[in-house]
């Protein structure tokens, strides 16, 4: 049996962290010093590990909801 309210907090921690991580991401892509500066490779990486984290912030989001409607549920 899974303790929904430790996953809950576990999740909200993770999700804490990796909006973080994505806000810096997209602070050096909005940065034009750092998009004209560094290789296209780098540049091309930043992009895709961002696109990556908005899609793992999304998903844990919805994990999330889930889990909050069932412990609503279960109450």
């Amino acid at each position: 049996m899974v303790d929904i309210s430790a996953e809950v907090e576990r999740l909200s921690k993770r999700l804490v962290k990796m909006q973080k991580e994505y806000d810096g991401m997209l602070a050096k892509l909005n940065s034009p010093k750092f998009v004209e500066k560094a290789p296209e490779e780098v540049v091309r990486a930043v992009r895709e590990k961002a696109t990556e984290a908005e899609e793992k912030i999304t998903l844990t989001k919805k994990r999330l909801e889930f889990l909050n409607s069932n412990v609503l549920v279960s109450k």
